[in-house]
């Protein structure tokens, strides 16, 4: 996908946006119209993100890298349904904004598929197991992983980009299912 088509793509997107975000104005309630304004800045992230990604499709760039506390990108994850065990500030160099993407999709889909919506997260010295439970081996969280890795692509865009942005940080992957659970394995 061309950088210049997905920039374009924004555009579109944002157009009807900036018009919701008008209508949004005039509502009367107003909970609702937080509640409204928390999905508009949602979207504008998944908008902006899907420009950067489109860019690493490219190979225009690689990503800057910083030095983060990989507890950061848990707590912005305000999940109910999150269990996460470790070494939560253990360190590592990575572009913020690309990772923390990624982790909010993987642990999103580990609690769409699984049993009890819960998203349980191990970090080890080396590295990042989310898991999720499911009550067979072919849940589709498993099928969604298998086909990222087969380079289907028939995981989703969730998946898909966080597999685009493993493969752009070097880091390596992996999924296991093992005794009702599904593991997606990061090494750091």
């Amino acid at each position: 996908m061309s950088t210049f088509f997905s920039q374009n793509l924004s555009h579109e997107l944002n157009t009807p946006l900036a018009k919701l975000k008008l209508l949004n104005e005039d509502n009367s309630d107003s909970a609702m119209k937080m509640r409204m304004n928390k999905q508009f800045e949602k979207l504008e992230q998944k908008i902006e993100a899907f420009t950067t990604i489109s860019t690493l499709l490219d190979k225009e760039s690689v990503p800057t890298r910083e030095c983060c506390v990989l507890d950061s990108f848990f707590e912005q994850l305000s999940y109910q349904y999150l269990e996460v065990s470790g070494d939560t500030m253990r360190k590592i160099e990575v572009n913020r904004a690309l990772f923390s993407m990624m982790i909010e999709h993987l642990v999103e889909n580990a609690q769409k598929y699984s049993t009890d919506f819960f998203a349980y997260v191990e970090i080890q010295e080396h590295q990042i197991s989310i898991k999720n439970r499911v009550l067979d081996e072919s849940s589709r969280f498993e099928q969604a992983w298998m086909s990222l890795e087969q380079n289907m692509h028939k995981g989703g865009l969730g998946l898909y980009f966080s597999k685009l942005i493993l493969e752009a940080h070097k880091l390596p992957y992996s999924h296991t299912s093992q005794k009702g659970w599904v593991v997606i394995t990061i090494e750091i």
